[in-house]
């Protein structure tokens, strides 16, 4: 019986995984990670095993896209999701998640206060807005890829001089 609840619980929060992140965030993540060596491929958490914090204030926060032993978290905005200031207005209503009506600066205020959280935790944050992707999608893959492998050689470098 044990067995079987873990397994309905794990089939459960696969299916919540599945349901939240977007056909084209996933179309950015798998392109960085296809592009990647595979010594950091091997570092990376996205979608199926999806990687947290909680942090000095005991909030707990997923990452979208994380590469482990960087501290490295790319987070996917939805133009919709996170009110992209280019698409709306910091003071008008918007009718948001079907149900309520909100003011985009909140919503901004929201997101800059975890990212802020997380950058004080000592992680390195990208954010990538979904009409900047669909805009340009080899540049903002070829952007994150070369910064990604950039900081890995650094912290190979800093490892060897340390002897680790």
């Amino acid at each position: 019986l044990g067995k079987q609840k873990y397994l309905e619980c794990k089939e459960k929060h696969r299916n919540l995984i599945v349901n939240k992140f977007s056909n084209i965030s996933l179309e950015l993540f798998d392109a960085i990670q296809t592009s990647l060596p595979e010594e950091i491929q091997k570092n990376v958490y996205y979608h199926f095993n999806e990687y947290y914090i909680i942090t000095q204030n005991n909030n707990t926060y997923y990452f979208d896209f994380y590469i482990d032993k960087l501290k490295y978290v790319i987070e996917f905005y939805g133009d919709y999701w996170h009110l992209n200031p280019l698409k709306y207005k910091s003071d008008e209503l918007v009718s948001y998640k079907g149900k309520e009506q909100v003011l985009p600066k909140e919503k901004w205020a929201e997101d800059k206060k975890r990212l802020d959280e997380i950058t004080n935790e000592g992680y390195t944050i990208q954010v990538v807005w979904e009409s900047d992707y669909k805009n340009n999608k080899d540049k903002i893959v070829d952007t994150l890829v070369s910064d990604i492998i950039q900081r890995w050689r650094k912290l190979d470098d800093k490892n060897r001089l340390l002897g680790s």
